[in-house]
């Protein structure tokens, strides 16, 4: 009966508001997981609630614990709360927070001294004014760990405590006198290179006219441009620096007016397989050289193929290795030929009187570029490299809707050729997903190895919907433009699968097996894991230019058969679409569903009965700005209900957080563009003050914990599809008609932009 219990427990993946079971319980728990190692407890970010599930575990980071976060709910990490500690590395698995508590210094004669880090204890010494000092002198002297080492302190006599004051005196006079020596012979060792410096310099002067420097192509390699405006040497240990380097110095760069900076690693443009000489890289480079100096070692530049030696002679590696990088120019255009420019993000983030300096500085840099370079952006390339992942494995469904269109977008907006190169690049990665029995493709892909396989938790390893549903648009666009029918093939089949597949009540399920091409769970929703399928179907058709008959058909008949099990109104008269579980309704809409009024309203220009369907997507529109207007902040959550005497409100806690999701706005933006009605703008606005007040902060705007709470707290992340869908929606719900027109461009689900067949035609052009 207990396992009985405890097997209802994992299926039903829990809740625990507190604290996650006992090591004892989840050693039982974890026997339901495909592999035990797999059992995770974990506490969700978004709600602050413990979950379990199973899935693979990943590494740890010193100083953090792991969190559960975003839609997707992968693994991210939250920093050590104050009173504990992280001093090593662990499996996701193997706890659900820091490991180490800190000491209390809280023993008779203690006083705290510092709190630690995240990844230390806390220090103590002793209430020296009170006559205490250590009984076993620690190995600092002054201060003392308690978790490595005896830290009790005893009182001692007033004779001891003069004697003590004596040698203190007489210990701060030899370290005075250390220092001055220390000074000296520092300045005596500056003297000495300064001379060895100018011997060599004449010394390379009389060489330069004997010797011919071996050329280095920097423009091309193969076929490859790689002309970069910043290049930033690293490593793979140091690659999450790098990243948050780069994406600062491009927040920068926008600031200060320059939009087109091309920012890339080492490793992108110059793989680790050529011995590349590092001074004769910086002698005739054509481009800004950084290097990330914090937690490099010089030890591992011989991934690159450089010389230990030469690297440090020319990069001159300050002599104590800091925990945060900082950004030294080393090779520049102009006047910063070999000049050393501190650009250290973390000392910009934290002390705001050297801002206006370090922007003065890079403005300087990105002139001397501009002045080089002649018409910005018109030599520079865009580098995009799948070699440099901290993980091998991709999402191949949003690799495809972010990467893939969003870079099919800039071609069809630009008609830059450039763009074509790098998205096929892109797309081929992908590609071995779809190489199952079925040819339903698997939901992430390994893009080394090529291998690929699904999420463990969903429904036994099946596909989902949304995903494996949400490439047409993409995959076809891109067969167009490049002539290879591959990408269209793949889609193509899918299509086939689905129309052939038998379909309980109509209705398509959110799981689908790839290799017996049979559905999984009983689910079907307008929301999670359904969503972008039923949008892709009506696109689909318009993209064609009205020529893609099985989309139309599939489309309208998969609404209908929704309509006639799913769609509900409630007491009040508000209507939206249940989600249906084996033959049951769950009287629940996701924020996610909300995008459906719109679809609905695309649609009813090519169904049979226009009036109804424009009508559907009123209602829904209306039902899901309802949702807003119901909570404290007038912004929706992340799902609600209709039970009982609620109705468009969430009741549970998990389901009450927004992540600046766009969907309902995108319905606004929709049925504006149909219908000219005046709320549509006026709901449109009511979003945008309610961003402002509630999520914007002085980085940009963050989601909210709990949508019923005025001035709750907030998650500290901001969604790339806040700007590229939520942001967009709502400046072109303002704009004119001629702004991305609906009769020649048709968006993909993270609103890219696609043409439609035969009323857009891109020019190709030349980078």
């Amino acid at each position: 009966m207990q396992l009985l219990f405890l097997l209802c427990i994992v299926g039903a993946v829990p809740s625990y508001e507190i604290r996650c079971p006992g090591r004892s319980e989840q050693r039982i728990l974890s026997n339901q997981c495909p592999n035990p190692i797999q059992f995770h407890c974990l506490l969700t970010a978004a709600d602050g609630v413990y979950k379990s599930e199973c899935r693979n575990r990943e590494w740890v980071i010193k100083g953090n614990y792991p969190v559960r976060r975003g839609f997707r709910q992968y693994i991210d990490y939250e920093p050590c709360p104050i009173d504990r500690y992280q001093p090593f590395v662990f499996w996701s698995n193997e706890d659900h927070q820091c490991s180490m508590l800190k000491s209390l210094c809280s023993e008779k004669g203690q006083v705290q001294y510092d709190n630690g880090t995240t990844t230390s204890d806390k220090r103590c010494n002793c209430d020296t004014a009170s006559g205490y000092v250590f009984a076993v002198p620690p190995k600092n002297k002054r201060v003392c760990v308690s978790s490595e080492e005896d830290c009790s302190c005893l009182q001692k006599s007033c004779t001891d405590i003069h004697r003590q004051n004596a040698e203190g005196r007489l210990f701060y006079g030899m370290a005075v006198f250390l220092i001055i020596v220390t000074i000296m012979f520092d300045l005596m060792v500056i003297i000495s290179v300064a001379f060895c410096r100018l011997e060599l310099l004449c010394q390379r002067q009389h060489e330069k006219r004997d010797t011919v420097l071996p050329k280095i192509d920097f423009v091309n390699r193969g076929k490859q441009l790689i002309l970069s405006d910043i290049i930033i040497l690293h490593n793979d240990e140091d690659y999450y620096n790098f990243a948050i380097y780069k994406g600062h110095l491009k927040f920068i760069a926008k600031q200060i007016g320059h939009n087109d900076v091309t920012i890339e690693s080492f490793k992108d443009v110059f793989p680790s397989t050529e011995k590349i000489p590092l001074r004769e890289v910086i002698k005739q480079c054509k481009f800004l050289f950084l290097y990330v100096s914090g937690i490099h070692f010089p030890s591992e530049v011989a991934m690159y193929g450089l010389n230990e030696k030469e690297i440090n002679s020319v990069l001159m590696l300050p002599k104590k290795i800091t925990k945060y990088p900082s950004i030294k120019t080393v090779c520049a255009y102009s006047n910063f030929i070999y000049s050393e420019i501190d650009l250290d993000y973390y000392n910009y983030k934290n002390e705001k009187t050297i801002r206006e300096s370090y922007k003065e500085t890079f403005k300087l840099i990105l002139k001397s570029i501009k002045e080089l370079v002649g018409q910005y952006g018109s030599a520079v390339s865009l580098t995009l490299s799948l070699g440099v992942y901290p993980s091998s494995e991709l999402s191949v469904f949003e690799t495809n809707i972010r990467f893939v269109g969003g870079l099919l977008a800039l071609y069809a907006l630009t008609g830059d050729k450039m763009y074509k190169e790098k998205v096929v690049k892109i797309a081929d990665k992908l590609l071995p997903a779809f190489n199952t029995p079925s040819g339903i493709p698997n939901s992430m892909v390994n893009v080394r190895t090529g291998g690929s396989r699904n999420w463990g938790w969903a429904s036994g390893g099946c596909s989902i919907l949304a995903e494996f549903g949400s490439f047409h648009l993409e995959f076809v666009y891109l067969s167009e433009i490049t002539g290879n029918p591959i990408y269209k093939e793949k889609v193509d089949k899918i299509r086939e699968v689905l129309n052939q597949i038998e379909k309980p009540d109509g209705l398509y399920p959110n799981y689908l097996n790839p290799k017996t091409g049979r559905w999984g769970q009983q689910h079907v929703a307008i929301g999670a894991l359904g969503d972008s399928f039923y949008e892709y179907l009506i696109k689909s058709y318009v993209q064609s230019g009205n020529k893609d008959e099985l989309a139309k058909k599939m489309y309208f008949d998969a609404v209908k058969a929704m309509e006639k099990k799913m769609l509900q109104k409630s007491k009040s008269g508000m209507v939206y679409l249940a989600e249906y579980k084996s033959g049951r309704l769950e009287h629940k809409m996701d924020h996610l569903g909300c995008f459906c009024g719109g679809m609905f309203a695309l649609g009813a220009e090519y169904s049979d009965d226009k009036a109804k369907y424009m009508k559907l997507g009123a209602d829904i529109a209306h039902t899901c700005h309802e949702s807003y207007d119901r909570s404290a902040t007038k912004l929706g959550p992340e799902a609600f209900r209709f039970d009982g005497q609620t109705e468009a409100k969430s009741i549970r806690q998990n389901e009450k957080y927004y992540i600046l999701r766009p969907e309902v706005v995108e319905t606004h933006f929709y049925m504006w563009r149909f219908t000219k009605e005046q709320k549509y703008r006026d709901w449109a606005w009511e979003a945008v003050n309610a961003l402002n007040k509630n999520c914007k902060v002085d980085g940009g705007f963050t989601g909210i914990r709990d949508v019923y709470q005025e001035h709750g707290s907030q998650d500290d992340v901001q969604q790339s599809f806040f700007l590229a869908e939520t942001l967009k929606y709502l400046y072109l719900t303002f704009s004119e008609d001629t702004v991305i027109p609906l009769n020649k461009w048709v968006f993909n689900t993270e609103a890219h932009p696609l043409p439609i067949q035969g009323a857009n035609t891109v020019k190709e052009i030349e980078s």
